[in-house]
């Protein structure tokens, strides 16, 4: 806690001040300050942070004796303040780490995970089961149109398979009844719809079905696909997994795997963040941003109490 109030204190906030027409009592630095202790602490909800600056003592002393601040407050610092300027700030907390001599400047390791989304969680389309539901839907179909043709005396060619233009030709034909008899469709509770009136929603309703099984299953499109590789990529590859295959290359892997995929398993694990909380590109860079200075400030705490500060590899292990 000592140490965040201190980070930040050296931070220069120009940027985030910048996005203010008017300062309150709270300056953006305390509430920067509440929001990445609640992060370090993998509590993400700014009703939560509203009720720990009233009861946690650590909260408290981050406020300096001012009032806690209302969630309101707290979201809209994180979406309408913070995230304008969330890289700036992220590239301000480098430069400080890379001052201390936690970060040396000289190598690079990249790695990506996935995160939930804060979108409905069934809006995933699985080619497999949209495939499957349209099978029994032609099956349904095809007895529909069946009957149809009986109760109406109507006649549809369509083969082996129902299609959608069969299911359009079916559908003509059966306004060309309501036109000739002069059927009068009804609605609402109470109403007796006519059998026509009901063959015709049902099919509808199927047509709306079929169409969007159709266009998923041409979004999902064929995963078999050919991949096609210049010559020079080849020759840089077998270049790359020379290096990759010496000393220092084993040496960088073994880090990247602690360091890079490790750090995602501290956020996701022990900080447990599974899904984000915003929504739009903005505000869930700033989240992730809220994450990255969490993250990177605990683990200079961890460094500091087991005096491994000023190092930044690990040494590959004697056999």
């Amino acid at each position: 806690m000592r140490l965040l109030s201190q980070f930040v204190e050296e931070m220069d906030l120009t940027d985030l001040y910048s996005t203010y027409d008017r300062i309150n009592s709270l300056s953006p630095r305390t509430l920067l300050k509440i929001v990445l202790y609640s992060y370090m602490n993998g509590d993400y909800s700014s009703r939560s942070m509203e009720l720990n600056c009233k009861r946690d003592i650590n909260f408290m002393f981050l406020l300096e004796g001012h009032s806690a601040p209302d969630h309101a407050t707290l979201a809209r610092f994180r979406s309408i303040h913070f995230a304008p300027c969330s890289k700036r700030i992220l590239a301000e907390v480098s430069n400080i780490l890379f001052d201390l001599g936690e970060i040396s400047g000289e190598t690079i390791f990249i790695d990506g995970t996935k995160i939930e989304a804060n979108a409905n969680k069934y809006t995933f389309v699985w080619k497999k089961a949209v495939t499957k539901n349209q099978a029994k839907l032609l099956i349904k179909l095809a007895d529909f149109v069946a009957e149809c043709e009986q109760l109406y005396d109507i006649k549809i060619v369509y083969g082996n398979v129902i299609k959608i233009k069969h299911l359009k030709r079916l559908r003509k034909k059966l306004y060309a009844l309501k036109n000739a008899g002069n059927i009068t469709f009804v609605h609402g509770i109470g109403k007796r719809k006519t059998p026509l009136q009901k063959s015709i929603e049902a099919l509808e309703e199927a047509l709306s079905k079929l169409k969007e099984y159709t266009q998923k299953i041409h979004i999902c499109g064929e995963r078999t696909k050919v991949l096609q590789v210049a010559k020079t990529f080849i020759k840089h590859r077998k270049e790359d997994l020379e290096r990759i295959i010496s000393d220092e290359g084993v040496l960088y892997r073994m880090n990247r795997s602690i360091q890079a995929e490790g750090s995602f398993g501290d956020i996701k694990q022990d900080m447990q963040f599974r899904r984000y909380l915003s929504k739009g590109t903005a505000n869930v860079l700033a989240e992730s941003t809220l994450l990255a200075i969490a993250r990177n400030i605990n683990k200079l705490h961890n460094k500091i109490q087991n005096g491994k500060t000023g190092t930044h590899l690990f040494p590959l292990k004697s056999t």
